[in-house]
């Protein structure tokens, strides 16, 4: 039987399909798209899409400051990573930067055959992940604004563009922030993304019903930084053991 916390998480995801489906049909076929990702084994995406992916991350990287970047922070998905960059490769115009948390499997050797740009950091946290990519994306390229996703998190087509477009808009020269699931990733449907966010609160659910830690979700956030670089400052000065 089972529990009412269950139950109330798998109602929550058909009644989120449901308007995802009616917001915008076209999301739909998307996430169907991302979820046949996650079926495919990990060695077989990078054997089929490498090349793919290498071309269209390379062609991207000719845009300098101008593309967009995201920092991937790992540590031992070699079985989630492929399908993230593959998914991320339907976007245009972004550069991964995939940061190498002290992993013991494959995540540098795939990330590299699929045309991210890796950073090795060898101490295993994600608060260290983050600053080693921010630092890359903005000494190494000079990005403005830099996105961030998990390793295992699958971005749909439109979802680099809305970010970084909803960052431009927000930033008046002090900086800004904003989450996945705040803004229209999903475009400009209103029910597409209470859907996202309710997709959101199952998977939180199902995660407490595990027993789970709860993580960040929405897919995940996206910082523009200010003139003065008091908010790098600041990135870069918080302790790395607190996620």
């Amino acid at each position: 039987m089972k529990s009412p916390l269950l139950a109330r998480a798998i109602r929550s995801c058909r009644v989120s399909l449901k308007l995802l489906a009616l917001g915008v049909p076209a999301n739909l076929l998307a996430v169907r798209r991302a979820a046949r990702l996650r079926r495919v084994p990990a060695e077989t995406l990078v054997r089929t899409h490498a090349q793919q992916t290498k071309r269209h991350f390379a062609a991207a990287k000719k845009l300098g400051s101008q593309a967009i970047f995201v920092v991937i922070p790992c540590r031992n998905e070699a079985q989630h990573l492929p399908s993230t960059l593959v998914a991320l490769a339907r976007n245009d115009n972004v550069v991964p930067i995939v940061v190498d948390n002290n992993s013991t499997d494959r995540t540098s050797k795939i990330a590299k055959q699929m045309g991210a740009i890796v950073v090795v950091e060898p101490e295993g946290n994600k608060m260290a992940g983050t600053q080693a990519g921010i630092r890359c994306a903005r000494e190494t390229f000079g990005a403005e604004r830099i996105l961030f996703l998990d390793g295992d998190t699958m971005p749909l087509p439109r979802w680099g563009a809305a970010m970084d477009r909803r960052l431009q808009q927000l930033d008046a020269g002090n900086g800004a922030a904003v989450f996945g699931s705040t803004i229209s990733m999903f475009g400009p449907s209103h029910l597409a993304n209470i859907a996202a966010t309710a997709l959101g609160l199952m998977y939180t659910i199902l995660r407490e019903q595990r027993g789970e830690d709860p993580i960040a979700r929405g897919g995940n956030y996206g910082l523009s930084f200010d003139a003065s670089g008091a908010m790098e400052k600041q990135l870069l000065a918080l302790k790395k053991d607190l996620f």
